[in-house]
């Protein structure tokens, strides 16, 4: 449709929202600066000494690589995540409903929702707390 409506076919719709893709900067969402400025430290942690990095990204990225073993976001974690990460949505979970309490133990992460599918419906999988 969206190639259509640029070679000029006319339809009862000026332009196509691709609502389903969930890339938020495909959709024209300007990227969040301190998202990447903690991904970068995380990923290149001898960024910690530049000055070029704002204090609050630099906290939030040595917390996130002390939670990592090895302190490497390249070592490998627990399979429904790192529990550092697990508890700090369970507390964000539980601000957003008024208090109604929200274990980190029921919350596993994954890289998104087909992944998380998938992996949900081997039954050959185990599920077990790590």
């Amino acid at each position: 449709m969206q190639k259509e409506l640029k070679q000029g076919v006319k339809k009862p719709f000026a332009e196509v929202i691709a609502a389903n893709i969930g890339d938020a900067q495909a959709m024209g969402q300007k990227p969040i600066t301190f998202v990447r400025q903690v991904s970068a430290l995380c990923m290149y942690p001898d960024l910690l000494n530049s000055p070029d990095f704002p204090e609050d990204a630099k906290q939030k990225a040595r917390r996130l690589l002390a939670a990592c073993g090895g302190q490497s976001i390249g070592a490998y974690s627990a399979s429904p995540g790192i529990q550092l990460i697990r508890q700090d949505v369970a507390a964000f979970i539980q601000r957003r409903d008024g208090g109604i309490p929200s274990s980190p133990e029921n919350i596993y992460l994954s890289t998104g929702a087909s992944s998380a599918v998938v992996t949900f419906q081997d039954p050959a999988r185990e599920h077990h707390q790590c």
